[in-house]
């Protein structure tokens, strides 16, 4: 038995019959629906809440949870990368205790007193701290030197990377906490690109500044730093960082009683850039911007690549034209309000390109967008970044572009060059940092089958749905369901070098150029839409059951990054089903719009043993008002219904007798409005109030009737009716306000329009509507908007369905006369 079925299994083993499937512990969630990881996390209770991504992270101290590739070792996870004397103790150096501590062998010759640190990934570092104990054999090293290195490698087989000083003791140290900053390079540049709300500066840090040697470092206490003798504003504060992978300590002077107790690196940060493909991303690029996921994975070693150098000369038109764009789904709509850009440097990894030709290129826009449609269907990007062409030879050396802005929602990125030619230049990272929860996770649940997982078999209806969930202000959760029969299977074809190809192009390779295949299971064509959302725990199941599988879909958002929703509990409650199966359809499939036509509903169901069949039928019509002339047949005899009526586009039928495996037919006359109209039904039992079994089509579409006549024409008004042409609004009962009646076609989501004017044009009177189904009723008691009774004249009545596109407006006449 798989892991998911033990947990399943266990999740139903504690309720009688199987009648609640419920996800509310933690083995629960990640064994039935897709988590996205490092976004989706759990409380000591097992309920399901969201990461908070922090500020002015220690990132040693979680320097495990990062792997990378190395040219010698394969991938590797953070930590200590070398340590050439007493290397047992070397991680003690980074497990957050103040108490713990790293000495060297005093046998070791000096040479080899050194250890190094690997962050498994490149981050924006704003600050190194350095502590010391000062016990007995135990005490600060008095001579020290610190250089740090971005990982990028200088060997193209070998781990070699190029290291430079960042601090360095210029007389013995006596102090047990050290901390220095970093000064802006030539290459560095921060600015905000819109005006910043809220008081400058980070509420909590204010990052020192370089230093470089013992006499002007911080030192004595955690939260000293050094005065700058102004209030700095936020892009001050955030102008001094430097790019690091690697911490190299060395120790300069033998000292037998030296020792190291911790190195902290104060990164800007969690970079929400890294994972991108594990939370689900996507992207898609422009044929000379390749690779933008080597963007987002924190390894200098990568980058995408701009293929487009001083050499082209003829332009393709614009940049989107010349394949100089890309664009990523981030998988989860994040709260940003910092991004920083690295792009390569002279000498740079194995670069050998001269300084002066190869900054950012001639100039980007990054545009985002954080999932909200047009009305075409298309993303909505807002330009969110900009950077010009470099103009003077200053700028020709910026390679690091930090920017600042307001915390905005950002799931999609579009990235697009300003032209398409002049371009030599590597973007090697993009990272992002957010102020607190991300802004909206979606999840899904697996394809769940209650049958199986009850284990006999059966079909099971789901009654409702519950869930449990803690919702501080500006948070909510929103979920949905969507339930099918069948699966499909997509494949994904791969080359040997694992791009993805084309299946025509995998089977016309030779087989030693071929790779894997992938194969993703994904609904049938028969899947319904997912329903709309569940807003109240407990409500009944919107989608159809019974069906072999469902699936749920869960919305966590927020509009406040400083809180979260908690789910505590998603259950699902269901029962056994009233008959195995049960398939029906509606004759005849064509009909003439608006017109009395008589209509047969068929209905075969099955069952079993264990089933207990019906005694309710409920036919659900478009727009349905009235149903005459209701005869209903259970296996070939008519019988008398013992209640019946109309509720919400409902015909509701009471049988005299259950009913289990004797075919049903209900025949009924009504008007329909509504092209390729589904009429469907569900079975009830008057003992299981609220339980409704969903019928399936026999055959694909034998629920849909169509409307051909309408589907060829734009009308949209029909039927419409006058009550009289003439009003006369003197109180005597008779003609003291008109009545003006129409159905509407296609657009039935539409609200008309309907105004009153006078001959020459002036407006008198907008009225109200009130819906029958498909028919609109507005009455005028020959009033103007202030409720004067107008004076006797002609006037004019203009209909407009308000609706996008088809014949829209109709005009008529009305006389007033006292």
């Amino acid at each position: 038995m798989s892991n998911r079925a033990i947990a399943l299994v266990m999740i139903l083993a504690c309720y009688a019959h199987a009648e609640f499937l419920t996800f509310d512990r933690q083995e629960a969630w990640e064994a039935n629906w897709s988590l996205k990881p490092q976004l989706n996390i759990f409380t000591p209770e097992g309920h399901l809440g969201l990461l908070k991504f922090r500020k002015d992270i220690n990132a040693a101290l979680d320097a495990h949870l990062f792997v990378h590739p190395t040219n010698e070792r394969g991938d590797v996870a953070g930590g200590i990368w070398s340590a050439l004397s007493n290397p047992n103790d070397a991680p003690r150096i980074i497990d957050g205790d103040d108490v713990t501590f790293w000495q060297p062998a005093g046998s070791d010759p000096l040479d080899k007193w050194i250890v190094q640190i690997d962050l498994g990934r490149a981050v924006l570092a704003k600050e190194i701290r350095i502590h010391f104990p000062d016990e007995e054999g135990a005490k600060p090293f008095r001579q020290f030197s610190v250089f740090a290195s971005t990982g990028a490698h200088v060997a193209a087989l070998e781990d070699v990377y190029r290291f430079a000083p960042v601090y360095r003791t210029t007389k013995p140290n006596l102090d047990t906490y050290i901390s220095f900053g970093f000064k802006p390079a030539v290459e560095d540049t921060t600015r905000a690109v819109e005006q910043l709300s809220g008081a400058g500066g980070s509420a909590d840090f204010t990052a020192p500044e370089f230093t470089g040697d013992a006499n002007t470092a911080t030192t004595g206490g955690r939260n000293k730093v050094v005065a700058t003798g102004q209030a700095d504003s936020r892009v001050a504060v955030n102008s001094r960082w430097q790019m690091i992978q690697f911490i190299r300590f060395l120790v300069d002077e033998h000292q037998l009683d030296g020792a190291l107790a911790e190195i902290e690196v104060i990164a800007v940060g969690d970079n929400i850039s890294l994972g991108v493909e594990e939370k689900g991303g996507t992207y898609v690029n422009g044929s000379r911007a390749t690779d933008p996921f080597f963007w987002l994975d924190g390894d200098l070693n990568t980058y995408g690549v701009i293929e487009v150098h001083q050499q082209f000369t003829e332009s393709r038109g614009t940049a989107l034209e010349g394949g100089l764009w890309w664009q990523v789904d981030l998988g989860a709509t994040y709260w940003v309000d910092d991004a920083f850009v690295y792009w390569q440097k002279a000498g740079e990894r194995l670069a050998d390109f001269r300084l002066g030709t190869n900054n950012a290129g001639t100039g980007y826009t990054f545009f985002s967008s954080d999932g909200t449609k047009t009305l075409s269907g298309d993303i909505d990007f807002n330009t969110w970044i900009f950077e010009p062409e470099w103009t003077n030879a200053r700028e020709q050396y910026k390679r690091h572009y930090r920017y600042l802005f307001n915390p905005r929602k950002v799931r999609h990125i579009f990235w697009l060059a300003l032209h398409d030619l002049g371009w030599r230049a590597h973007p090697m990272e993009l990272q992002m940092f957010s102020p607190g929860h991300p802004a909206e996770v979606v999840i899904q649940s697996n394809f769940l089958d209650l049958s199986a997982l009850a284990g006999d078999g059966q079909p099971k209806v789901i009654k409702a749905i519950h869930y449990d969930a803690d919702l501080p202000p500006n948070t909510q959760i929103e979920l949905r369901s969507r339930s099918g029969n069948e699966m499909g299977e997509v494949y994904t074809f791969h080359n040997k070098i694992g791009e993805v190809v084309t299946e025509e192009k995998w089977n016309s390779s030779p087989k030693v150029l071929r790779g894997r295949v992938d194969t993703s299971v994904v609904v049938g064509e028969a899947w319904s839409e997912w329903s709309n959302v569940y807003k109240l725990s407990g409500e009944p199941f919107k989608s159809d059951s019974p069906r072999k599988f469902v699936q749920l879909e869960l919305v966590m958002s927020t509009e406040d990054p400083e809180v979260a929703p908690t789910v505590r509990a998603v259950e699902l409650e269901f029962v056994d089903a009233l008959v195995n199966e049960a398939r029906g359809s509606i004759l005849p499939r064509q009909a003439k719009p608006n017109e009395d036509t008589r209509f047969t509903y068929m209905l075969w169901p099955s069952v079993t043993a264990e089933n207990t069949g019906f005694d309710r039928l409920r036919l659900v019509v478009p727009d349905l008002v009235r149903a005459d002339e209701v005869e209903v047949t259970v296996a070939g005899q008519m019988v008398a219904p013992t209640a019946m009526g109309i509720a919400a586009d409902s015909l509701l039928i009471d049988l005299p007798q259950v009913v289990q495996g004797d075919s049903v037919q209900v025949a009924f006359t009504t008007r329909l409005v509504r092209n390729a109209a589904v009429v469907d039904a569900d079975l009830g039992l008057s003992d299981a109030p609220g339980l409704w079994q969903d019928v399936e089509p026999a055959e694909r579409r034998s629920n849909v009737v169509l409307l051909p006549e309408l589907a060829d024409s734009d009308r949209l008004i029909g039927d419409l009716q006058l009550s009289s042409r003439v009003l006369t609004p003197n109180g005597d009962g008779v003609n003291d306000a008109v009545e003006l009646s129409f159905v509407v076609f296609k657009a039935q989501d539409a609200v008309p329009i309907v105004e009153v004017s006078d001959l020459v044009g002036r407006p008198v009177a907008q009225l109200t509507p009130v819906t029958e189904g498909p028919t609109r009723r507005f009455t005028w008691n020959g009033q103007d908007a202030g409720g004067a009774t107008v004076p006797p004249g002609i006037y004019l009545w203009r209909i407009d369905v308000n609706a996008d596109s088809g014949d829209a407006i109709e005009l008529r006449v009305v006389e007033v006369a006292y």
